[in-house]
């Protein structure tokens, strides 16, 4: 589709390998968090499971990420006369594949299984539809409960999707001062969406999956994307990015201990929480883009977390049925390993387990099914800045 030439630009940055460092503490995060299921025996326990109970953030993380890549890419093609049939063909080679493959397995093959986790798919709460276009947070806000153990994580890919099909259209029709003030109301309006659910006595799962309230890490991310664009914006990302973290940070300490855990469905969390990580992790975005090559040199390009990093998306939708077989089957937490009395042992014995099954789950995945469809891409070939990007937004996103 042809569109009008606009003045805006362009985008320009070398590739950024510490963002696959951070995409892999993401992924980290989320499976730390879902693949804790010991029962707490000790103090020490206690303090182990604390930690992990905040690694539902990754997902803010990956709206981070998403926000600040793909608005990059859009800005930087916005003169292309492809600019929606790239930008849309992209993104369904990276995402449809492997998301339309794990639905027909969960609906039709694994109920059929002899897995207790598994079979209980068939029990899914609403109707299939919600999943397959991409509206299953729609569904599971409506019911107030999430209704199918493995395409539970589908929601966040929904809001993500949501997203990407009217971003593109305000990218390219504003200019960028408005792009940035719109930004702002979107984080700002989400703060203001929890706030009225939460007072208003709703759902804390809807309130936790409905898209306008999840927003603002998406927003965040785009925001640094389109302040990073001018020397004069790089410059009051970089007066302000410190006290911002700091602030933040202090937000969330003080929310954390408000409720005595990071428990997602606090009334605390859903309100000042979420806003605080969304800034907080913005803020830890700014600074590794901030670092340039230097940031090579950090602990963000450690090879372990780029391999978590580049397999997330398939260590994203794979790891709730590897734990559910494991944990069902394989090792369950009655025969966790228990050393002076502490189950922790045992769990680090089950982390493993999951992530080295996942682990290679995702890299036949990527080598036999993934790569054939991103071979693809080459047929709707973006702006130079994709290429200097080096790194697809949909392997972010989450």
């Amino acid at each position: 589709m042809a569109v009008p030439t606009k003045t805006r630009q362009s985008s320009s940055i070398e590739r950024i390998p510490q963002l696959d460092g951070l995409r892999g503490i993401a992924i980290i995060l989320v499976m730390l968090f879902h693949q804790t299921v010991m029962v707490v025996m000790t103090p020490f326990d206690r303090a182990a499971t604390f930690l992990q109970s905040g690694g539902w953030m990754g997902v803010d993380l990956f709206f981070v990420l998403s926000g600040f890549l793909i608005t990059r890419i859009l800005i930087g093609s916005a003169n292309s006369p492809r600019y929606f049939r790239n930008f849309y063909a992209r993104r369904v080679l990276r995402i449809f594949p492997l998301y339309y493959l794990v639905l027909l397995a969960a609906f039709f093959l694994f109920p059929r299984l002899p897995f207790g986790e598994l079979r209980r798919l068939k029990e899914t709460v609403g109707d299939q539809l919600w999943y397959w276009t991409y509206l299953s947070n729609i569904s599971i806000g409506i019911h107030h409960a999430f209704g199918n153990a493995i395409l539970n994580v589908s929601w966040s890919l929904a809001i993500e999707e949501q997203f990407y099909l009217l971003w593109p259209w305000l990218v390219l029709a504003l200019p960028r001062k408005y792009l940035i003030e719109l930004c702002g109301c979107v984080i700002a309006g989400s703060l203001i969406w929890r706030t009225a659910l939460v007072v208003a006595g709703a759902s804390p799962i809807t309130v936790y999956v409905l898209t306008p309230g999840r927003l603002d890490p998406i927003a965040v991310g785009s925001l640094v994307a389109l302040l990073t664009q001018t020397s004069r914006g790089r410059a009051w990302l970089a007066s302000r990015a410190r006290w911002i973290g700091w602030t933040a940070s202090v937000a969330l300490a003080l929310t954390v201990m408000l409720q005595g855990s990071f428990d997602l469905y606090g009334p605390a969390m859903q309100t000042i929480g979420y806003s605080a990580i969304a800034a907080g992790f913005g803020c830890l975005l700014a600074w590794s883009i901030a670092l340039g090559q230097e940031g090579t040199k950090t602990f963000l390009n450690i090879g372990v977390l780029r391999i978590f990093g580049k397999y997330s998306y398939a260590l994203y939708l794979f790891h709730f049925p590897i734990l559910a077989v494991v944990r069902d089957r394989i090792y369950p937490p009655s025969h966790f390993l228990i050393i002076e009395s502490s189950a922790l042992p045992g769990q680090l014995v089950f982390y493993a387990l999951c992530t080295v099954i996942a682990l290679a789950a995702a890299w036949l995945s990527w080598n036999m099914f993934e790569r054939h469809f991103l071979g693809l891409k080459r047929y709707f070939a973006r702006a130079e800045v994709s290429t200097k990007l080096g790194t697809d937004p949909l392997e972010a996103g989450i």
